[in-house]
């Protein structure tokens, strides 16, 4: 217990006398014994005012991973924290530690974007199509499918096999990123890039038969 922090809880003045001191410092036993209660409650007090705001900026920069279709940084996390940098550290390694952590077919990743939250690549196999059939229909599919087999692929090539379509559906996927196109002649080079990869994995070929890009076509779609 610090001295001076009971001297100054206790210190008390006498009336004034030449022959004694003017303060003497007045302590019992029972007095420490409380004093030591009081700071163990103040402590523990704070430590559960401090996990709580933790578990809850844990919770908010858990449904900011999940709502966000784009990787966040570690600004952006400050931005919806109340515990400044060194709290919201804490809890943001104390969520990626909790979440993967966990049996789950999703984990938190840190990569040179920033922070995001993905499916497993082990599930991410089975299911990455599914994300981009939900926002493209078939016939931008069948286009990205057949870059991602035939890639580097000349979009003049592209165009002779999926049609005048092609023009559309290089603009689209080209928007959203998951592919790039380089100039080369009269033409474009056509490749996927590292979003592509983060979507349907290193295996790509399960997008769509081989089959059924070649006959596409006849499909027009």
């Amino acid at each position: 217990m610090p001295v001076g922090f009971l001297k100054k809880l206790f210190w008390k003045k006498k009336p004034a006398n030449p022959h004694i001191h003017a303060e003497a410092l007045e302590i019992k036993p029972e007095d420490v014994g409380f004093l030591r209660e009081e700071v163990q409650e103040s402590r523990e007090e704070e430590k559960e005012s401090f996990s709580e705001a933790q578990n809850h900026a844990m919770r908010v920069l858990e449904a900011a991973l999940f709502m966000s279709a784009n990787p966040l940084s570690f600004e952006d996390f400050l931005k919806l924290s109340t515990l400044g940098v060194q709290g919201t550290r804490t809890a943001l390694n104390a969520l990626i530690d909790a979440f993967n952590g966990r049996d789950s077919a999703l984990e938190i990743i840190e990569d040179a974007g920033g922070y995001r939250m993905r499916v497993r690549p082990h599930f991410g196999e089975h299911v990455s199509h599914l994300a981009a059939e939900s926002e493209f229909g078939k016939g931008i599919m069948k286009t990205l499918a057949f870059i991602a087999y035939k890639q580097p692929v000349l979009q003049s090539t592209l165009v002779k096999v999926r049609s005048n379509k092609a023009y559309d559906h290089l603009k689209v996927l080209e928007e959203k990123g998951f592919v790039s196109k380089a100039p080369k002649g009269r033409s474009f080079v056509v490749r996927t890039t590292q979003k592509f990869v983060q979507y349907f994995g290193e295996k790509p070929l399960k997008l769509t038969p081989i089959d059924q890009v070649d006959d596409s076509r006849k499909e027009n779609g």
